[in-house]
């Protein structure tokens, strides 16, 4: 099911601005403020997300710079105006479960590493941001195990089931 335009992934923007952020991570030294400051300003203006040294640090730190570079890619979730409906937080949580569920191809990425960063640091974050929870981060609770964050919970209808039985 193709979802509604404004909560699709950016992938135009992100084989747009990915290879700019990718070779401005290779000059970036954590040691020269100046470099470091222009770069990030520079980062924060590609992306429009708001990029600061520590952001910046942790995300290097844990990443590949083209792990870093797809993950800074990646669009902000929007704030929806009309809810998800039951079809498209199924096809949502189908894409989280499942990275064979729909096919993006990015050039310079692996389908692995693309649906990796799609689910955790665009899927999840919309839907912590668009359901009418309590508590947002039960989303996270209910698809994944508490042990191993990749270790999927219960399968996408069963998760629906849970995240639609909280909103009642």
């Amino acid at each position: 099911m193709k979802l509604r335009e404004e909560i699709e992934p950016k992938i135009i923007q992100i084989e747009k601005i990915c290879p700019q952020i990718s070779r401005l991570l290779r000059g970036y030294d954590s040691e020269k403020d100046n470099k470091c400051l222009n770069i990030i300003k520079k980062i924060s203006e590609l992306t429009h997300k708001v990029i600061t040294k520590d952001i910046l640090s942790e995300y290097m730190e844990d990443d590949s710079i083209c792990m870093v570079a797809l993950r800074l890619s990646i669009g902000t979730p929007p704030l929806l105006h009309i809810p998800l409906s039951c079809d498209e937080l199924l096809e949502i949580i189908q894409r989280i479960h499942s990275k064979n569920y729909v096919e993006y191809k990015v050039k310079a990425f692996p389908e692995d590493e693309l649906w990796w960063v799609l689910s955790h640091d665009y899927y999840v974050p919309n839907l912590e941001k668009n359901m009418e929870l309590s508590e947002p981060s039960l989303i996270r609770e209910m698809l994944y195990q508490e042990t191993v964050f990749d270790s999927l919970r219960y399968k996408p209808e069963e998760v629906l089931e849970k995240i639609l039985g909280v909103m009642k």
